[in-house]
């Protein structure tokens, strides 16, 4: 009996200090395949090494879901869109630091998501950049502020031109439209069609004429949690999981454009100069646009403007025609 006894006490302390052995190597092997993940996806996608948070294109943050990082600066290498540095200034915008813009005699803010963040472009070669040297030829001190974050819709969009746009008091904005935005403005249609339109990542919604912040991805434990490699790839593969068919998706993608359309309308009430940007396919946008009093220029990318089939976004020969297309319209403006 005592033997036995004995037995069960050895065999229960063994237990006990097993334990801390098992925590330890469980923490050691999520933190490998997290920071494994990191790795290939920013070698994958940036053609660098990064490993300090997520992405190296942006960070977690509590208003906006996330957004680019700020004074950041990183060298990225790819074959397709080019080799060099992609800077963010102080604020986390590819614009030079805003002390800049003081005395500016024009100042034009862009509105965007991820072609004009252009986070795969180094600087010099993406639209914001471009158009700040073709201004440079005619103005004195022209300041170029690209409000624009990969995977935003038009809710990011706006609270981003609220919080360091309109301060500014821009002589124009420019908006470019991103035909998705209807799924990233509505909760249900983006959490039904997929992960591909933000990445499964906390966003702010336009509800009933407020901003709330909901998760539109299966397991959500904490934001900061959520946005680890391990559980975007987790969420990422539920989202995959029978996603539903667009056709019932029409009523929610109608209340992302009425959404679009508020927002819009907010800010054409706002500014005097505006200018909308977008592919000559996308009649009802260019309509919606045209309806709340913004110009617009219309362009069409050919073949060979982007690197697919591993990324749809343009070159900088595709930001170049956006720009072809966009000049002439915004001279226009400014001369009025």
């Amino acid at each position: 009996m005592k033997e036995r006894n004995s037995h069960k006490t050895s065999s229960s302390q063994s237990r006990r200090r097993a334990w801390p052995l098992v925590v330890i190597v469980g923490a050691l092997c999520f933190l490998t395949l997290e920071y494994g993940l990191r790795a290939v996806k920013a070698w994958k996608m940036d053609g660098c090494f990064f490993i300090a948070s997520p992405s190296p294109n942006n960070q977690y943050d509590p208003k906006y879901g996330w957004i680019t990082p700020k004074s950041f600066r990183i060298y990225k290498r790819n074959k397709c869109y080019g080799d060099g540095y992609i800077t963010y200034n102080e604020q986390g915008f590819r614009a030079p630091p805003t002390a800049e813009a003081t005395n500016a005699d024009v100042i034009v803010c862009i509105l965007g998501d991820s072609t004009m963040h252009g986070y795969q472009i180094p600087d010099g070669g993406h639209l914001p950049h471009l158009l700040q040297r073709e201004l440079e030829k005619t103005y004195r001190k022209p300041y170029v502020l690209p409000l624009a974050v990969g995977g935003y819709g038009t809710v990011q969009q706006w609270m981003l031109f609220e919080d360091f746009g309109r301060p500014m008091h821009p002589t124009v904005v420019i908006w470019h439209w991103c035909g998705n935005d209807p799924q990233n403005n509505n909760y249900t249609a983006e959490r039904c069609f997929g992960p591909g339109n933000n990445n499964a990542r906390p966003r702010p919604y336009f509800e009933n004429g407020k901003i709330v912040m909901r998760n539109p991805y299966p397991v959500h434990i904490a934001d900061r949690i959520d946005g680890l490699m391990i559980f975007k790839l987790l969420n990422g593969i539920l989202l995959n999981y029978k996603p539903r068919p667009s056709s019932e998706m029409a009523p929610y993608l109608d209340a992302g454009w009425r959404v679009a359309e508020e927002l819009v309308s907010r800010v054409a009430g706002e500014v005097d100069h505006k200018i909308a940007l977008i592919s000559s396919g996308d009649v009802k946008a260019i309509e919606m646009f045209r309806t709340n009093g913004f110009r617009v220029a219309t362009y069409s990318l050919p073949d060979g403007c982007n690197c697919l089939p591993n990324d749809v976004h343009p070159t900088t020969k595709g930001h170049q025609i956006m720009l072809n297309a966009l000049m002439p319209v915004l001279r226009e403006e400014l001369d009025r």
